[in-house]
C-alpha cells in the first residue's frame, strides 16, 4: 500500500483522517480469520459499528434462524436465515447456512449459503459461500494452519 502511495503522491490529492475506534488491515487469510473472530467480542464490534459512522451494506430480508431441539450454540455469531441442528462453538455463521444433526463447528467462519452435513466436524476452517461439506466428516486445522473450503465446493 505504501509503495502505491509513494508512486502517486505528487499526482493525487491525499488526505488523512484520525480514526478513533476499531481499524484493521486484512491482507491475508490468517488476518481475515483473526479480525473476524475479534468482532465476536461486543466491545470490539461496538467500536466498529457506531451510530454516527454507519456502515452501509446490502441487506437481506430473510427469516430468523431456527435452532433445533438438540442444537447448542456458544460464544458465536449466527446470522438470519440459518438452520442449526448441531453444535456451534466460538464461530461465525453467516446468512442461510444449514448445520446438520450431530455436526460440530468450532473456531470457524462459515460464509452465506453453505451447508454443513450431519456428523461433520469443523475446527479452524473457513467455508466459502455456497460450499457443501457432507462426504468429508472431519476438517481440523489450527490457528496457524487454517483450512479453506472454496466457494461452491462440494466435499
Amino acid at each position: 500500500f505504501k509503495d502505491v502511495l509513494r508512486e502517486v503522491v505528487n499526482e493525487v490529492d491525499i488526505r488523512g483522517y484520525a480514526v478513533k475506534g476499531f481499524v484493521a488491515c486484512i491482507n491475508n487469510q490468517k488476518e481475515y480469520y483473526r479480525i473476524n473472530m475479534l468482532l465476536k467480542d461486543y466491545k470490539v464490534a461496538f467500536n466498529l459499528f457506531k451510530p454516527n459512522w454507519p456502515i452501509y451494506t446490502h441487506t437481506n430480508n430473510s427469516s430468523p434462524s431456527i435452532f433445533g431441539e438438540d442444537s447448542d450454540v456458544t460464544a458465536s455469531v449466527v446470522a438470519n436465515g440459518c438452520g442449526i441442528e448441531g453444535v456451534v462453538k466460538n464461530s461465525i455463521i453467516s446468512r442461510n447456512v444449514k448445520v446438520g444433526r450431530d455436526a460440530v463447528i468450532e473456531n470457524s467462519i462459515v460464509l452465506p449459503g453453505a451447508v454443513i452435513g450431519d456428523g461433520v466436524h469443523l475446527d479452524h476452517v473457513i467455508v466459502d459461500k455456497y460450499a457443501t461439506i457432507h462426504k468429508v466428516k472431519e476438517l481440523v486445522g489450527t490457528e496457524d494452519n487454517l483450512i479453506y473450503v472454496k466457494r461452491r465446493d462440494c466435499i
